[in-house]
C-alpha cells in the first residue's frame, strides 16, 4: 500500500512539474502568437513604406543614369529625343523599362520601337554603366560597335567615348571598319585619346594577317589597364601583338579580314569559349597572352592533344615564373576557366551576363532582357541592397508568423488540454494524503491479523508436535518393562554360556579323537626296537618314517574328521542376532526416558498457548481474531464455529 501510494505522489509530483512547465509554454505562446498576430496586422503598412522607400532610392539612381544616356544620344544622334527610364515595382522587384522620351506622357521602347543605331548607342552605354557599377575591371571590348553610325558621326561617337573613358576610367578597345585617321593625331599627341592598329594581309594568306601599331604608350609600372593582346597561331594570327593604350584604342580594316579573331580569343580567356577552331591549320597550339599591370602576364593555351588539360591558364610574373599567392599557384588546366581568372583579372560575367567582351553577332545587351533583369545588372538592385535585405526579411517574417500562428494556435489547444488534464491530476494530491492516512489505519490492523495468523500456525505446529508425540507414546508403551527386559537380558546371557559349552565340548570331542587314532597308530608297532647295523642309513630311514607316520596320522585324523560329518550342511544360528537385539532394546529404553520428557515439555508449551489465546480473546472483547464472532469459551479452535 504505502510502494503504491509513494508511487502515486511520485506521478502527481512529475504531474505538477509538468503542469509549471505547461503553464509557461502558454505564457510563452500567449506572447509569441500575439506578437506574430500584430506583425501581420502591420503586415501591409510595412510593405509598402519598404516598396516606397525603395521606389524613392531607385529614382535617386534613374537621374543620374537618364542624363547620361540622353547625353550620349544627343552627341552622337543629334535630334533624337532623350531617353527615359521608368522604374516600377513588381512582386516587391524592381522594373526598369528604357523607352525614348518622345514628350508628354509618349514613350516608345528602345528595342522594340527604334532603330539600330540609336539602340547600339544604348547598348555602349548600358554596358559601361552595367560594368561600372558591377565594380569590374573597367574595360569594354567593342565589335563593330560603330557599324550603325553614319560616316559623319563616327568622330562624335568615338569622342564622346573617349571623353567618358577619361572621366570614369575606361579603358576601350573597338574593332571599326571606318577610316579612324581623321582623329587618331592632333598635333602629334593623342589629345582624343585613341590610339590606333592597323590590320594587313589575309588570314588565308601563307604569312597570315599582320598588326600594324600606332604610337605606342608608355604605361607606368602599376598604372591600372591591359597593356597588350598578343595571338600565337589563332586562326590567321601566327604571332601579332596589339598594344593598347588607357583611353581608346582601336584596330581597323577591311571586313572579314579576321579583326573579330581578337574578340574570339579574349571570350575562350575570360568565358570558356576556347574551341579547336581557334588553332591555325597546320597548328598543334594556340597561344593567348594578356599583359597587365606589375610586369604580369596571363597565358591561355589550347592543344587538343594535351588531354585531359586541353586548355592551360597560367599567370606568369615579370621573370616568368608562374605567380603563387597565399598558397596558391595560378597554373590550372581544364576545360573551365578557373575562378582565380575572374578575380585577379576583373574581366568575366556580370550578373550571368558579358558586358566587357560582347560578340558581334549579338551586339544586343539587356535591351531584349526583362525589366527586373535590367534593375539588377545596372546595380539598380545592389544600390538599394539593404531595402531589397529589409523586404526580403519582411517576406521571410511573414512566412515564419503565419507558420507561427498556424502552429502556435494548434500548439495551444493542445497545451490547454494537457493544463486542464493536469490540474486535474494536481488536486488528486489532497485526496492521497487521505488514502495514505487510510492505508496506515489498513496496515495496522493487518499487522494484528498477520499476528493472529502467526498464532495459529503456531497452534497448528504444536498440535502437529502432539500427534506425533502420542503416536510415540504409544509405541513406547508397547515395549516390554524394566524387569521383563533384564529377564530377556538374563536369558540371553544363559545362551551365550551354553553356546560357549557347546563348543567346549565339539573341541575335547575332537581332541579326544586324535588321541584314539593315535594309540592305534601305535599300538600296531613292534614290541621291540630292531638292530640297526648301519645307523647312518636307519637314521634316514627312521627320520622318513617319522614323517610318514606323522602324515599318516594326520591325514587319517582328517579322514576320520570327514567321515563324521553329516551329509547336508548344518544350519548355523548366529549368535551375533541376539547383541544386537539387546543394543537394541538399550537404545530403545534411552528413547523412552527422552520422550518422556518432551512429552512433558510439549504438555507445558500447550498450556501457555492457552492462557495467551485466552488473554488475546479477553483483549478483543470476546470476539473472534479471525471471524469476529461472539466467543464463549477462550478455546476458540476446538469449541468455536467460525463464520463464513
Amino acid at each position: 500500500m504505502r510502494s503504491l501510494i509513494a508511487k502515486l505522489r511520485h506521478s502527481i509530483s512529475m504531474a505538477q512539474g509538468e503542469l509549471k512547465a505547461s503553464l509557461a509554454r502558454k505564457e510563452k505562446l500567449e506572447k509569441d502568437v500575439g506578437e506574430a498576430k500584430w506583425r501581420e496586422l502591420k503586415k501591409p503598412e510595412v510593405e509598402k513604406f519598404l516598396q516606397e522607400l525603395l521606389e524613392a532610392a531607385h529614382l535617386r539612381r534613374l537621374g543620374t543614369f537618364e542624363r547620361l544616356l540622353s547625353a550620349l544620344v544627343a552627341e552622337v544622334m543629334p535630334g533624337e529625343s532623350p531617353i527615359a527610364l521608368d522604374l516600377t515595382i513588381k512582386r516587391n522587384q524592381p522594373w526598369l523599362d528604357i523607352m525614348s522620351n518622345l514628350g508628354g506622357d509618349e514613350r516608345e521602347d528602345i528595342f522594340e520601337d527604334q532603330g539600330g543605331a540609336l539602340t547600339n548607342v544604348i547598348v555602349l552605354g548600358l554596358r559601361l554603366i552595367a560594368v561600372a557599377k558591377a565594380k569590374a575591371r573597367r574595360i569594354v571590348f567593342l565589335d563593330e560597335s560603330d557599324c550603325w553610325v553614319e560616316n559623319h558621326r563616327v568622330q562624335s561617337f568615338y569622342s564622346v567615348l573617349a571623353d567618358a573613358a577619361r572621366k570614369i576610367g575606361f579603358q576601350c578597345f573597338a574593332i571599326s571598319h571606318h577610316d579612324m585617321s581623321v582623329f587618331e593625331k592632333k598635333n602629334g599627341s593623342n589629345t582624343d585619346g585613341v590610339t590606333v592598329a592597323r590590320l594587313t594581309g589575309h588570314p588565308k594568306a601563307e604569312d597570315g594577317a599582320h598588326i600594324i601599331n600606332g604610337t605606342r604608350y608608355r604605361w607606368g609600372e602599376d598604372e591600372p589597364g591591359i597593356r597588350y593582346i598578343k595571338l600565337i597561331n589563332v586562326q590567321g594570327f601566327h604571332n601579332e601583338t596589339i598594344y593598347l593604350s588607357p583611353g581608346i584604342s582601336a584596330l581597323t580594316g577591311p571586313n572579314n579580314h579576321g579583326k573579330s579573331t581578337i574578340i574570339r580569343a579574349m571570350r575562350a580567356v575570360f568565358f570558356g569559349e576556347g574551341r579547336d577552331g581557334l588553332i591555325t591549320k597546320g597548328a598543334t597550339e594556340c597561344v593567348v597572352e594578356i599583359g597587365f599591370e606589375a610586369g604580369r602576364v596571363l597565358r591561355w593555351s589550347r592543344n587538343p592533344k594535351r588531354k585531359p588539360n586541353v586548355e592551360v591558364w597560367q599567370l606568369v610574373s615579370a621573370d616568368g615564373t608562374s605567380v603563387a599567392e597565399n598558397g596558391i599557384v595560378y597554373d590550372t588546366g581544364g576545360s573551365e576557366v578557373p575562378a582565380w581568372v575572374s578575380d585577379i583579372t576583373g574581366i568575366g560575367p556580370i550578373e550571368g551576363h558579358e558586358p566587357q567582351i560582347i560578340k558581334q553577332k549579338s551586339p544586343i545587351f539587356l535591351l531584349d532582357k526583362p525589366g527586373s533583369v535590367r534593375a539588377t545588372v545596372l546595380s539598380i538592385g545592389q544600390e538599394t541592397s539593404h531595402i531589397q535585405a529589409m523586404i526580403k526579411l519582411q517576406k521571410e517574417t511573414s512566412t515564419a508568423d503565419r507558420k507561427l500562428i498556424r502552429d502556435g494556435e494548434a500548439e495551444m489547444h493542445d497545451v490547454l488540454r494537457r493544463i486542464s488534464t493536469l490540474e486535474q491530476v494536481s488536486a488528486l494530491s489532497s485526496q492521497l494524503d487521505d488514502a495514505e492516512r487510510f492505508g496506515v489505519e489498513i496496515e495496522q490492523h493487518a499487522d494484528g491479523i498477520r499476528q493472529a495468523e502467526a498464532l495459529v500456525n503456531k497452534i497448528k505446529q504444536l498440535r502437529a508436535q502432539a500427534i506425533q508425540l502420542q503416536a510415540k507414546k504409544a509405541i513406547l508403551q508397547r515395549l516390554p518393562d524394566p524387569g521383563q527386559l533384564e529377564a530377556l537380558i538374563e536369558q540371553m546371557r544363559v545362551s551365550e554360556k551354553r553356546s560357549d559349552i557347546v563348543a567346549s565340548l565339539n573341541k575335547l570331542r575332537e581332541q579326544q579323537q586324535q588321541v584314539q587314532q593315535t594309540l592305534a597308530i601305535l599300538a600296531a608297532l613292534p614290541d621291540r626296537e630292531p638292530v640297526i647295523k648301519s645307523t647312518e642309513a636307519m637314521s634316514a630311514i627312521a627320520t622318513s618314517l617319522r614323517q610318514k607316520k606323522a602324515r599318516r596320522q594326520k591325514l587319517g585324523k582328517g579322514l576320520r574328521l570327514l567321515e563324521r560329518l553329516p551329509a547336508a550342511v548344518p544350519v548355523v544360528k548366529d549368535t551375533r542376532d541376539w547383541s544386537r537385539t539387546r543394543d537394541r532394546l538399550a537404545e530403545l529404553r534411552r528413547k523412552k526416558v527422552e520422550t518422556s520428557e518432551k512429552l512433558r515439555c510439549t504438555e507445558v508449551d500447550l498450556e501457555k498457548v492457552d492462557e495467551q489465546i485466552k488473554k488475546t480473546v479477553e483483549e478483543m472483547g470476546n470476539a473472534c481474531p479471525l471471524c469476529g464472532g461472539a466467543v464463549t469459551d477462550h478455546h476458540v479452535f476446538t469449541a468455536h464455529r467460525h463464520g463464513a
